[in-house]
């Protein structure tokens, strides 16, 4: 794999940065033959990381969020004798309810991902909030 040849279509500093960070878990794959997956990305990254990672012969790549519609993704790798599957993904489904004080109070999928990040956790460890009447389902890493 040639990561400098992989690197010369990000222009963006801070996305190129990223894109090292996703072929470093590609190459740990390569390297280990194991399964190797990365932070959830958002669709517009995951989708243009997705399109430059189709070259890699040596590696099946996936990308998963927790269910199929999610729209943001972890990229998984595995060499090309393994397969991944959803169930394959370090993602782990957070079920919230809102608590009885709240009970009034309609509160946005804003106000969730604010309280989480207002946690100290990282961003990239955040997958896509479902929010609903009854619940919030959240798809976080492991």
């Amino acid at each position: 794999m040639n990561k400098q040849a992989l690197l010369q279509g990000m222009t963006q500093p801070e996305e190129r940065l990223l894109f090292a960070k996703v072929l470093d878990q590609a190459a740990f794959s390569y390297k280990r033959h194991t399964p190797a997956f990365t932070d959830f990305l958002d669709m517009a990254k995951s989708g243009k990381f997705l399109e430059k990672l189709r070259s890699l012969s040596d590696l099946n790549v996936v990308a998963f969020g927790g269910t199929e519609d999610c729209e943001r993704r972890m990229i998984g790798f595995a060499p090309d004798y393994m397969e991944l599957e959803g169930k394959d993904f370090p993602i782990c489904a957070l079920r919230i309810t809102k608590h009885k004080k709240f009970g009034q109070t309609d509160l946005s999928h804003r106000d969730y991902l604010g309280s989480i990040l207002g946690l100290g956790i990282d961003r990239g460890k955040v997958g896509d909030i479902l929010v609903s009447e009854e619940q919030t389902l959240c798809f976080v890493s492991e």
